[in-house]
């Protein structure tokens, strides 16, 4: 109820004027304990403490406790902020009462920081994650890990040709191309299993990882329905009209 009534103060500012008789000045202060927007008390801390997420009476359940979650994206390089930053972004969130981040597009160049591939998830990248999720776990937040988004597989993987003459993120393609499901595989099993040594839970066994999501708005149909697959080079065509 009290986020409600924030709200409701944020519109009637945005669409009132301030020359209009009884109004003030009214700024949110996000990650200051006590504030005006402050609801971070209303989040059980920390996130999973009651075990994983699950199904109760078709609602999303903790335990015997019903869940809601409001959630947010961090895009790119803002899923790796450094120590300081992750607990201050960590405790703006909270306050605004955002249950869930989804941690999206890590996958396109971010999280393989100084990797000559993309094959080997850079550890100086992992560590920098590990700690945006202990913040946001310290603060009742659960995440939304995405795996697959916007990786796109070229030469030093050992995909030749233009890429640019296949589906976008080779989206669809890698529902079939062998060793794309493979290379698939390994990064999420480079990831879900690794340790993060703050929680001391790999990312499998953290309840706090509220979802997994495997792959992005990726579908075969889909690309069909594009017309992405009619102009589809080798030797992926070959590969997909043998399968």
């Amino acid at each position: 109820m009290k986020s409600c009534w924030i709200l409701l103060a944020v519109f009637a500012l945005c669409f009132s004027s301030p020359a209009q008789s009884g109004l003030f000045p009214f700024s949110l202060r996000g990650g200051e304990a006590g504030g005006e927007a402050d609801v971070s008390a209303e989040l059980p801390a920390p996130a999973g403490r009651d075990g994983f997420l699950g199904i109760r009476k078709g609602r999303l359940a903790a335990g015997k406790r019903r869940v809601r979650l409001w959630g947010t994206n961090l895009c790119f390089d803002a899923c790796f902020p450094e120590p300081e930053q992750a607990k201050a972004l960590a405790a703006r969130l909270a306050s605004f009462g955002i249950g869930c981040v989804r941690l999206h597009h890590m996958d396109a160049r971010s999280i393989w920081g100084k990797s000559k591939d993309h094959l080997r998830i850079d550890p100086g990248r992992l560590a920098l994650l590990d700690g945006l999720v202990a913040a946001l776990k310290d603060r009742g937040i659960y995440v939304d890990m995405n795996l697959h988004v916007s990786r796109w597989f070229g030469p030093k993987e050992g995909f030749p040709g233009d890429r640019r003459l296949r589906p976008k993120y080779d989206k669809g393609l890698d529902n079939f191309e062998p060793r794309m499901i493979a290379l698939q595989k390994k990064y999420a099993r480079d990831l879900l299993t690794h340790v993060n040594p703050l929680t001391k839970r790999p990312y499998a066994k953290e309840p706090a990882v509220a979802f997994v999501e495997i792959s992005n708005e990726d579908s075969l149909f889909s690309q069909w329905w594009r017309g992405s697959m009619d102009g589809l080079p080798e030797p992926y065509a070959s590969t997909f009209r043998r399968l």
